[in-house]
């Protein structure tokens, strides 16, 4: 299967079981009403009830935000073990509510685990950066370095160095993440494949899956899938302004399918690297 072919699948995919879609849509927009109502209860009601709201949202949503992430193992595994095409598809794998909030626990982790040298890296290269900086760089902390840059005739100089730098910063962030990601990827199908947490520590076997896929090919499904979900974000946030409808649109509509549809792309990917062993 090509990358067209894939992307082509993982589109139609998210269509083949609309109930599904919707359950997972309706939990996710039940969060975002609570969100809505904790921010106009802290805006017109007294201090307990908004608190007592705070703590149900808090609740709600990290208890939906695991069995969000948690299905989508639940995808990813369903296409690695199928291996169907979607046109012989007529549902998505069942809700089970704990084992979807186990597995969106350990997505989680394996979310925090990736980014974290990114952030560490990233963080070290700014620090560095800052201490060579010239005063009232340097040396001031953020409040007296914003204080020092108002103040100092130069500031417009110390101004354009600090922003050089916050780029510089940014831009390592930003390639370090999409790094990690590629990695990611292929650690979350194995996470889906295996059920084993310790499997996202697995680097040499996530490296050769990927070597297996290709790298070009790899790189290139990497791309389209920033691309097309990018274009049918635009078009949802486009939607999502529209007053009532657009917001139900988006919430119990376009993030399921979101997740449904990179989760099938995920793991037809994957299945790339499978190609010599279903030959054999």
């Amino acid at each position: 299967m090509n990358v067209t072919e894939i992307f082509k699948d993982s589109l139609i995919y998210p269509t083949k079981d609309l109930n599904k879609l919707v359950i997972l849509g309706s939990l996710i927009t039940i969060v975002a009403i609570l969100a809505i109502l904790t921010v106009f209860s802290f805006i017109t009601m007294s201090f307990s009830l908004p608190t007592v709201l705070g703590i149900i949202t808090l609740i709600s949503a990290l208890i939906v935000g695991f069995i969000y992430n948690g299905y989508s193992l639940s995808i990813i595994n369903e296409t690695i073990e199928n291996k169907q095409m979607v046109e012989n598809i007529n549902s998505f794998p069942d809700f089970n509510w704990s084992n979807n909030i186990v597995d969106g626990i350990k997505v989680w982790v394996l979310d925090i685990i990736y980014m974290i040298i990114p952030v560490i890296v990233t963080a070290i290269f700014a620090y560095v950066l800052l201490s060579f900086m010239p005063a009232p760089i340097g040396d001031l902390n953020i409040t007296q370095l914003s204080t020092s840059l108002l103040s100092n005739p130069n500031s417009l100089e110390y101004s354009a160095q600090l922003n050089t730098l916050m780029i510089g910063v940014q831009g390592l962030f930003t390639i370090l993440s999409l790094v990690f990601t590629l990695f990611a990827k292929i650690a979350k199908v194995r996470l889906a494949e295996t059920s084993r947490l310790s499997s996202i520590f697995e680097f040499e076997e996530i490296y050769n899956s990927i070597a297996k896929i290709g790298w070009g090919d790899y790189i290139v499904w990497f791309i389209l899938l920033i691309v097309i979900s990018s274009i049918i974000g635009v078009i949802m946030g486009i939607i999502f302004i529209i007053p009532i409808i657009g917001p139900i649109v988006f919430f119990l509509l376009f993030v399921p399918f979101m997740l449904i549809f990179e989760s099938r792309a995920t793991g037809l990917i994957y299945n790339e690297s499978k190609i010599e062993h279903y030959a054999n």
